[in-house]
């Protein structure tokens, strides 16, 4: 990915950044040294927005 001199949005260092977009298209910049945490938070994120729909939907059919 292309790389931007930006602020980083977890760090809040003046650093090299990494634009990340998460499912909903908030769009989040990291450096390098947070770019793991970033992955991280994006992926659980994900995870949690396909999930709580099935959840919902489980919840409505065994009541």
């Amino acid at each position: 990915m292309k790389k931007t001199f930006s602020h980083c949005d977890w760090c809040k260092k003046l650093a090299f950044v990494e634009k990340l977009t998460y499912m909903d298209g908030y769009v989040n910049s990291c450096c390098d040294s947070c770019k793991q945490t970033a992955l991280l938070d994006i992926k659980r994120y994900n995870h949690e927005e396909t999930v709580t729909p099935q959840k919902e939907m489980f919840k409505r059919l065994h009541v």
